[in-house]
């Protein structure tokens, strides 16, 4: 194993969802994802923060529900251990509890299996 499949390997975890799906989640860079969603930082910094996310536009709205779906398509590279790529429009195929759930893995919210 070369160094940098170590460093891969350690924001990897094969986690069984509340649902009972059995997802590889290898967590994304934020920054990519961020840019990739189109999400202003004072934006993100708001929803991480808690703060004002009551008086969200619309717009903001749609734009970090974009972000939080490129997340999760990055998030998962495999599914009932079979590999994955998924892409955005994917992600409608998930239940919504295991949209949020993989979700705050990504976002680093919730630690993964074995790596705390």
């Amino acid at each position: 194993m070369t160094a940098l499949d170590k460093l891969r390997e350690r924001n990897r975890a094969d986690v069984t969802l509340d649902s009972g799906l059995n997802v590889t989640i290898q967590l994304p860079a934020l920054r990519e994802c961020i840019l990739a969603g189109g999400v202003p930082l004072p934006l993100l910094q708001k929803v991480v923060d808690n703060e004002g996310v009551e008086e969200l536009s619309e717009e903001e709205v749609a734009k970090f529900q974009q972000f939080q779906r490129v997340l999760v398509a990055k998030a998962v590279v495999a599914i009932e251990g079979e590999a994955t790529e998924m892409s955005t429009e994917d992600t409608h195929v998930l239940d919504d509890p295991e949209f949020y759930e993989i979700a705050a893995y990504a976002m680093r919210e919730k630690p993964l299996p074995g790596k705390a």
